[in-house]
């Protein structure tokens, strides 16, 4: 990475450009990999940033001592991410049988969950969620994050090809029927 980036600067295409590198911390911290390799081949100056997710202990990443080198130029700290959000789930694994084919079908049904316990199949083809056309799996998931726990969420599904109304009830809690 630095010779290619030393040939680069050396060429006639750096005239009059600033260079930016990502790489990943360990190529940077502590002047190891691409900077002090960079600066061996071509003594320019150069800066240096860690991107970092904040943690209370934040200095558990990196051993620091009296004579270590800086971890970077600058440190820049992020907030972690969210923790993801927990939706009810009614306890089916799905399957598309066709693209010419509407709907999406169950391929198999979690034992005790609200799939069960409301009467679905394997087999079922599931076509409308809440009077909506399924066509993907996500038409599913929005429907049940907008009912939310503890609703009825109602589904159309073709059965033996018979049209039928099957009535799911969301779980209490994420704890129970979360497959």
């Amino acid at each position: 990475m630095a010779e290619r980036l030393s040939q680069f600067l050396k060429s006639s295409n750096e005239k009059g450009k600033t260079v930016l590198v990502f790489a990943g911390s360990g190529h940077i911290v502590f002047g190891f990999g691409i900077p002090k390799r960079f600066y061996r081949r071509t003594p320019i100056s150069y800066q240096t940033i860690v991107l970092k997710t904040w943690k209370e202990k934040i200095d558990e990443d990196f051993t620091f001592t009296e004579t270590s080198s800086p971890v970077a130029n600058f440190l820049w700290i992020t907030r972690p991410n969210p923790p993801e959000k927990k939706r009810p789930r009614i306890g089916i694994i799905l399957t598309k049988q066709k693209e010419d084919q509407k709907g999406l079908w169950i391929e198999k049904v979690i034992p005790d969950s609200p799939a069960e316990k409301a009467g679905l199949l394997s087999g079922d083809q599931l076509i409308t969620v809440e009077g909506k056309k399924i066509s993907k799996v996500k038409n599913i998931h929005d429907a049940v994050v907008q009912k939310g726990l503890g609703k009825e969420i109602t589904f159309t599904i073709i059965r033996e090809g018979a049209k039928k109304e099957i009535i799911v009830i969301l779980p209490q809690n994420l704890g129970t029927g979360s497959n």
